[in-house]
This record gives C-alpha cells, sequence and structure tokens, in this order.
C-alpha cells in the first residue's frame, strides 16, 4: 500500500520528479566517467614506457650504445633505460627495440634472438607461428595491445624485439638519446649528476652528455592530469548536491501538498513509520532510477569520450558501486526529514492543510 501510494506521489509531482531524476542521473554518470576514464589513463601511462608522466630524464649524446645502457641499469636507483630511436620499419612492419627490464615493466617476458611480440589489434597470429620478414624468420614468443594513441596514430604493424635482435639483424648499435626512469617517489633531480658523471667517463671531449628533458616537464603533466580529475569529481559531486537537493525538494512539496491526505490517514489509524515509508518510496523511486540511467549513460559515455581522448575507460565497479550507493543514501537521509516532520503534525492541523 504505501508503495502504491508512493507511486501515486510522484506521477502527481512530475515536474518536480523529472528536476529531481535529471539530477540524480548526471551525477551518477558525472562520477562513473570521472572513475573510469582516470584510471583508464593512469594505466595507460603505466603501462606505456615513453608517455608522460613516468619518473624519467630524457639524456643525449652523439653517441649511446648498449654498454651505456648497462652502466645506467647497473646503478640501483635505475627502474630501467631504453632508446626512443631503437625502430626499424621493413616493409609493412615496425621493429621496436626493448631491453630486458623495459620488458618486465611491460608486463612481458624476456625475448630470446628472432623472438617478437606482435600487437594482437593488429596481427592474429598466434604463440610459436613464425613469421618471414625481410628475409629472416622469427617466432612469435607473445602478444599486447599498444593503447597509446600517439604509437598507434602512426603507421605499421609493430613487433617487439630484443635490442640483442635489433642490434644484431639491422646493424643498429648507436643511438642519440636514451630514456633513464626512476621509481615513482623518488628524486631523481639528485641522480643526475651521477649518471653524468659515470657516462662521460669513458668518452671524449666532444662527445658530451647532456640532460634533454627533466622529470619537471612530466611532473608538471601530472599535476595538469590530477586537477582534472579533481574538476571533474568536483563537478560530480555537484551534480550530487543538485540531485540531493532536489529529493528533499520532492519529498517536501510532497509533504506540503498532501497535508490533508496525511490527516485524513493519521485520523484512520495509520502509524507515523507507515506514512513516512511513503515518502520514502517517492524518494527511492526518483534515486534509483536516476541511478539505473546515470549508470548507463556513464558507461556509454565513458566508451563515447575515451574514444574521442584515446584513453581505453577501466571500470572498478566496487568504487563505482560504493560511490552511488554513498549518494543515495545522503539523497534519501536528507530528503526524508520533510517527511519526518511532516508526519508529526497534529491530524486537525494535517486535516486543515
Amino acid at each position: 500500500m504505501e508503495l502504491w501510494m508512493g507511486v501515486k506521489l510522484l506521477l502527481g509531482n512530475r515536474k518536480r520528479g523529472i528536476f529531481s531524476l535529471l539530477g540524480i542521473t548526471g551525477a551518477v554518470m558525472g562520477i562513473i566517467m570521472t572513475l573510469s576514464l582516470g584510471r583508464g589513463g593512469r594505466e595507460m601511462i603505466d603501462s606505456d614506457l615513453l608517455a608522460m608522466g613516468e619518473n624519467r630524464i630524457l639524456i643525449g649524446g652523439s653517441t649511446l650504445t648498449s654498454r651505456d645502457l648497462q652502466m645506467v641499469e647497473a646503478m640501483d636507483f635505475v627502474e630501467y633505460g631504453m632508446f626512443p630511436e631503437s625502430r626499424v620499419t621493413i616493409g609493412e612492419y615496425v621493429f621496436i627495440g626493448y631491453p630486458k627490464r623495459a620488458l618486465l615493466k611491460k608486463g612481458l617476458k624476456n625475448l630470446r634472438l628472432n623472438e617478437v611480440i606482435i600487437d594482437k589489434n593488429q596481427m592474429d597470429n598466434k604463440p610459436g607461428e613464425r613469421l618471414s620478414i625481410g628475409g629472416r624468420t622469427y617466432t612469435v614468443g607473445g602478444t599486447y595491445g599498444e593503447r597509446n594513441p600517439l604509437e598507434t596514430m602512426r603507421g605499421g604493424k609493430r613487433l617487439m624485439v630484443s635490442m640483442e635482435t635489433l642490434n644484431r639483424n639491422f646493424g643498429r648499435g648507436n643511438y642519440k638519446s636514451m630514456v633513464i626512469a626512476f621509481p615513482r617517489g623518488e628524486n631523481s633531480q639528485e641522480y643526475i649528476p651521477i649518471i653524468i658523471n659515470q657516462l662521460s667517463r669513458t668518452r671524449g671531449v666532444n662527445d658530451r652528455i647532456e640532460i634533454l628533458e627533466t622529470p619537471e616537464i612530466y611532473k608538471s603533466v601530472e599535476r595538469v592530469r590530477v586537477l582534472v580529475n579533481r574538476v571533474l569529481l568536483t563537478i560530480s559531486f555537484i551534480g550530487f548536491g543538485i540531485g540531493t537537493f532536489s529529493v528533499v525538494n520532492l519529498i517536501g512539496s510532497s509533504v506540503k501538498s498532501n497535508m490533508s491526505t496525511m490527516g485524513i490517514l493519521k485520523s484512520m489509524g495509520m502509524e507515523r513509520k507507515r506514512i513516512v515509508r511513503i515518502f520514502f518510496y517517492e524518494g527511492l523511486m526518483v534515486v534509483v532510477l536516476g541511478s539505473l540511467i546515470g549508470g548507463i549513460l556513464g558507461v556509454l559515455g565513458s566508451y563515447l569520450g575515451g574514444r574521442i581522448v584515446g584513453i581505453e575507460p577501466k571500470f572498478n565497479f566496487l568504487e563505482i558501486i560504493l560511490g552511488i550507493g554513498l549518494g543515495m543514501g545522503v539523497s534519501l537521509g536528507l530528503g526524508l526529514r520533510p517527511g519526518i516532520k511532516g508526519s508529526k503534525i497534529d491530524v486537525i492541523d494535517a486535516l486543515k492543510g
């Protein structure tokens, strides 16, 4: 009975109900998009060794070799090193050389000579199959999915190989720049002089090592990313605030306009908690329906927004459920106050409206 009466009250307040519904829908949609795209962007940066946001530096010199890389990686405070130029194009294929530590950082295995890891978004070969490219035979050792939009916009089918394979098969070995990454949270600035001095010892006067990019560039990018996430979260909470206000307004106006009906129900002996339950169901329907619609639109919006900005959304449904549940609880908790207050009114006063 209380549920049916709640439905009738809601249908009698269509305009206010729609306003409340839109507030809850927008808030839920905003929270889902913020959490999913934020997490997806973070994972993309973590999985891509050349993406902005890493705690790293870029050094340059007239000649940098695998020996220099080994020297750098022997330092305890270095997480990994790699050469951004370690790529060779053969026809439609692009061979990208990765050192062992860089492969492990990406969650991949170390590669043997002439073993490749292919981008599964471009090629459907299975592990163990053989590929004949440029007169050489390669064995597929595994697959991965490239997510960095800066990489996917480039042409060619991507093949990861070890630095040994790249240097031996294509005559590479000398590079102009090297990425050196440090564990997150480390103060990499204090390590820069040590690295420069170590690499400069075995060089001539004309072969200088210099810093091309410092961690500050990437830290500023990270600050922008955090700022954007905070702005989106703030917008979501403002949306929930509007939704909560609209639910309070809906129940409050419903109590006010149905005062005489409450008087009749109380005169017939209906208990206060049953009267409160009527208004609770009215608000609950708006909150649940708005959350469902917002949830669907949030997921669709995350995929659409992800396509536009080149980020694959990652959904942590526990976070989403907790966020929505908290918002629903606050909205209904505050929204019930007018209903509880209205249920305490004297029967005579209620009948007078």
